[in-house]
């Protein structure tokens, strides 16, 4: 940020009646303290408020947590994704009013982040063992299918339907059983427990504003969370517009202050690289704005439909 950006994000402030924040880095466990922190230092908020998210991702427990903050302190807020904002990042975005998207920016899946057995920091896509799972079913299909289809045509047509069968069940099983032995149940339910807990964070943060499409034959929610093949997978504006129902470009005064921003509204912080979250409010604090009466921080307090999975621990 060498180039000055307050006169822009003030004149953007003082337009729209919206305060603008900066935030770049791993939503990790915490994450939510240094939100809370910045948010509350805020004493006269403006009507609503412009959240610059970048991000890789991270805890869905900070991301759940870091949203109500913001849906608790403003009358409602846009997010904007000049860049990446992966899974936990995806998490927060349901939760405003509406989506901004640059050109360059991506959204991901809401693929909960798992940590690696007997591997200090790693982390495992929970996509990876579902997908593992639908592999390893259509791999037995064709298995299957081969050796019926075979059977039949090698003997023509003197091994009956039932006999071929019989013989294609036990050849597919003998070579399959020794993988399916490797899935261990206990991983398997936890792994769909610990997905099923960003499914229940969307569905409550998209309660406020109801951004998320969702009818009779399309749920934004459940594809979000399980139909799409990768962590990395990139939804662009386009697709985004297929999930959610106010998504627009970022273009204008926005477009102007993401560009003199530069790289740290483009990529995001790495806690792997000790670079710390970045929390900073671009326009500065206007002195006759209404001071809004502080809200006492959510921790350990449930709101309607907060219960259930709402106090676990995960990673998106």
């Amino acid at each position: 940020m060498a180039l000055d950006h307050r006169p822009v994000a003030n004149r953007i402030a003082s337009t729209d009646d919206a305060d603008i924040l900066l935030v770049n880095g791993a939503i990790e466990e915490h994450f939510d303290k240094f939100l809370w922190s910045a948010l509350s230092s805020r004493k006269r908020k403006l009507s609503s408020l412009y959240l610059i998210l970048v991000t890789s991702g991270g805890s869905a427990n900070a991301a759940f947590r870091a949203a109500r903050h913001v849906q608790g302190m403003y009358g409602q807020f846009r997010a904007v994704v000049p860049g990446w904002c992966k899974s936990a990042g995806t998490l927060v975005c349901v939760g405003a009013t509406e989506i901004i998207m640059a050109d360059l920016g991506e959204l991901g899946p809401l693929d909960v982040q798992l940590m690696k057995p007997d591997d200090l920091g790693g982390r495992l896509s929970g996509l990876t063992l579902d997908s593992a799972l639908r592999s390893l079913q259509t791999l037995t299909f064709n298995y299957f299918e081969t050796f019926f289809t075979e059977t039949i045509r090698k003997s023509n047509g003197q091994i009956t339907t039932k006999t071929s069968a019989d013989i294609a069940s036990a050849l597919t099983i003998g070579v399959m059983q020794p993988i399916f032995a490797q899935v261990d149940p206990v991983r398997l339910g936890e792994d769909y427990r610990s997905t099923s807990i960003a499914k229940e964070y969307a569905a409550r943060l998209d309660l406020k504003y109801k951004n998320l499409v969702v009818d009779q034959d399309w749920r934004a929610i459940d594809l979000l969370v399980g139909g799409y093949p990768s962590h990395d997978f990139v939804i662009d504006r386009q697709e985004a517009q297929a999930l959610f129902r106010r998504v627009r470009p970022l273009e204008g005064d926005l477009s102007e202050l993401v560009t003199i921003l530069g790289e740290v509204a483009v990529y995001p912080r790495a806690a792997a690289r000790g670079e710390p979250p970045l929390v900073e409010f671009l326009n500065d604090e206007v002195q006759n704005a209404i001071a809004p009466a502080a809200p006492s921080p959510p921790r350990g307090k449930r709101g309607p439909g907060a219960k259930g999975s709402a106090g676990r621990k995960s990673s998106s």
